[in-house]
């Protein structure tokens, strides 16, 4: 099979359901296997930067990486906005951007330009593809990046003749690593003894607060939250990006801090102890942090 649908199959095998971009001649193969086939929805866009907007929002709400493609130079400068967003909010996404030929690398061709170091600060990792054998495993690199850890946008980087290509792939060879297709499918267990530190500050805490981040959302921590405030009767301030982490019903609900915040930041001003869940203390969730007073204890 060709290169471009050897990524298809790839795409598939990670449940990938929605691809956006702009086709180029790079890519053709690839376009041509998307139109076989039926499990991968692919949108066409007016410019690559809307493709890697809307693939950010589709993992938000699906927590699984959607993929964007955009031809080689302009095409994939285009997405360096997108990316950038995505990395600051630790979303997944797989950035696909065509190469030229391996042949001409280096030699002027139409349209070539470092790309890939353009993109390279926006992205958490850029993941070059020039021989066609090795798709199966840099796509599953690539998931494996954007899914895993801090999740984030991964560039791969794939020449023309790899997506023209064709090769005889063995069999099974073809596959993904299911703990790599959704953020949160691998965890990582905290050491024993910070735990325990943890806990220990939390019982000799008078006005413990919980700031609640995106974290949450991206690993679906809904329950643990809930759970957590309802042992501890700590209120829990959210930033923007983890409103919703715990229902603005609850009457521990303290609704937003930072910037916007209405009662939350007199809690967290007035708090002995903040343990701080997947949020990184950013100037909007801090309001250019102001109010956490010198000296907080914080569980992070």
């Amino acid at each position: 099979m060709t290169g471009g649908e050897a990524i298809v199959h790839m795409l598939q095998a990670h449940g990938v359901e929605l691809a956006l971009g702009m086709g180029g001649f790079q890519a053709l193969p690839y376009y041509d296997a998307l139109s076989r086939q039926r499990q991968v929805r692919h949108v066409l866009v007016r410019d690559e930067k809307h493709a890697a907007f809307a693939a950010d929002g589709y993992a938000r709400i699906r927590n699984r990486a959607a993929v964007v493609d955009a031809t080689l130079g302009p095409g994939a400068t285009n997405l360096v906005s997108g990316a950038a967003e995505s990395l600051g909010a630790s979303v997944p996404v797989v950035l696909m951007t065509s190469e030229v030929n391996s042949l001409l690398a280096g030699r002027g061709a139409t349209q070539e330009s470092d790309q890939v170091g353009i993109l390279r600060p926006a992205c958490k990792a850029s993941i070059g593809v020039q021989r066609i054998d090795r798709v199966p495993e840099m796509l599953r690199r690539a998931f494996s990046l954007a899914h895993g850890g801090r999740p984030g946008p991964v560039n791969l980087n794939v020449s023309e003749d790899v997506f023209h290509g064709e090769f005889d792939f063995p069999d099974g060879s073809l596959h993904a690593d299911p703990d790599a297709t959704f953020v949160g499918a691998r965890r990582i267990r905290p050491d024993s003894a910070l735990v325990e530190r943890a806990a220990a500050l939390i019982r000799e805490a008078a006005s413990p607060v919980l700031i609640a981040g995106g974290g949450v959302h991206l690993s679906r921590a809904y329950s643990e939250v809930e759970r957590f405030v309802d042992l501890t009767g700590m209120p829990v301030a959210t930033s923007i990006s983890g409103k919703g982490a715990l229902s603005e019903r609850h009457d521990l609900a303290a609704g937003v801090c930072g910037r916007y915040s209405r009662i939350a930041n007199d809690l967290i001003r007035s708090a002995d102890l903040l343990v701080v869940v997947g949020c990184k203390l950013g100037e909007i969730a801090t309001n250019r942090w102001t109010i956490v007073r010198p000296g907080t204890r914080i569980v992070q």
